[in-house]
């Protein structure tokens, strides 16, 4: 193929690409895309509804903001955590009340080195425990969150870290 011919064909992947785009966020469009309707507030504040909204449909995408009513208590089999696997049981409460019947998702990176971060959505194995498992690709400190989904509420981060043995 001549080097005109694959500027263009580059070119035209491309354009496809960028229509393909603005047409799915609604580019062109009078109608308003899907979802929730943004509401006015003030600066710093923001509408809980809303954010309710976002969380049941972004799970454990969703943007969180921390909360202190919640904690997070996590156990380990096998204890330390191996870089090998590692089955996390996470405890969750609010109040001091078990959280059950959230979406529970554990993500942890390695702040010192360039690994990707581990991340997993927890199953409810039993009111208000959840479990995750997750490999890891070196031994050492891990920092991340728990991230807590309940119906009819802001996703909430809950920071945690542990050491990989």
């Amino acid at each position: 193929m001549s080097r005109p011919t694959q500027i263009a064909v580059v070119v035209a992947v491309a354009l496809v690409g960028f229509a393909g785009a603005f047409v799915a966020l609604g580019g062109g469009s009078d109608t308003p895309p899907a979802g929730p309707t943004p509401t006015a507030t003030a600066p710093g504040e923001t509408d809980a509804a809303t954010d309710a909204d976002l969380a049941a449909q972004l799970g454990c995408r969703a943007p969180t903001r921390r909360d202190p009513s919640y904690e997070a208590r996590l156990e380990t089999q096998p204890d330390p955590p191996a870089a090998e696997g590692t089955t996390f049981q996470v405890l969750v409460s609010r109040d001091g009340q078990p959280v059950a019947g959230a979406r529970v998702c554990l993500g942890a990176d390695m702040t010192d080195m360039a690994h990707g971060a581990v991340s997993e959505e927890a199953r409810e194995v039993a009111p208000a425990r959840y479990d995750a498992s997750l490999t890891f690709p070196m031994r050492g400190r891990w920092t991340g969150t728990v991230k807590v989904i309940e119906p009819g509420q802001p996703a909430v981060a809950i920071p945690v870290s542990f050491d990989v043995e």
